[in-house]
């Protein structure tokens, strides 16, 4: 599975010669672990917290490692690239695990690099998980996150997520959507 699109001018490009920066969207690999690890320690540390839930400093090198190794059936990841002098660069990432006790249902998260936030990339990512859980048959997708976190809030809701009450953590939002078949 790919995709590609063009981002309008990316937010690092500050050269006007630059048109646009071609993004590509595959699936994790094994050999991502380094380019997650880079990801996630540049995020600013309130994207790390909106993304883990809690203040982390630095992302275990076993979740990387499970980041990277995402089976693309139970475990579905997609990372959105791009190209720049030092090789390829991740600048989001979007993930479903399907539940242990419901195969019909799956958490999601969605993580965009700072400097690309509302620039449509993580709504791209959202739309193409929600079609691969619906592929899987899927019938319901959720996502947890904190209530300050007003952009996913938007985003998820404007795609038609639902924003409900977490069952057990009345710190939590979460965020719920009935998948069409």
């Amino acid at each position: 599975m790919s995709a590609n699109f063009q981002a309008l001018k990316g937010p690092q490009d500050t050269n006007p010669n630059i048109k646009a920066t071609p993004i590509g969207i595959r699936p994790s690999a094994p050999g991502d672990s380094d380019r997650l690890r880079t990801f996630f320690d540049t995020l600013s540390s309130s994207a790390r917290h909106n993304r883990f839930l809690s203040s982390v400093a630095k992302v275990s090198t076993n979740l990387i490692d499970l980041f990277a190794t995402a089976n693309q059936r139970d475990h579905v990841a997609l990372l959105a690239t791009r190209m720049t002098e030092r090789g390829e660069q991740i600048i989001a990432e979007a993930r479903f695990v399907v539940a242990p006790e419901n195969r019909a249902a799956a958490e999601l998260a969605l993580t965009v690099a700072d400097n690309w936030q509302g620039q449509g990339m993580g709504q791209q990512l959202l739309v193409l998980i929600e079609q691969l859980a619906r592929d899987r048959g899927l019938r319901f997708l959720w996502a947890d996150t904190i209530p300050t976190n007003k952009p996913m809030i938007r985003l998820a809701e404007r795609i038609g997520f639902d924003r409900c009450r977490h069952p057990h953590d009345f710190k939590l939002a979460r965020l719920e959507k009935e998948l069409a078949q």
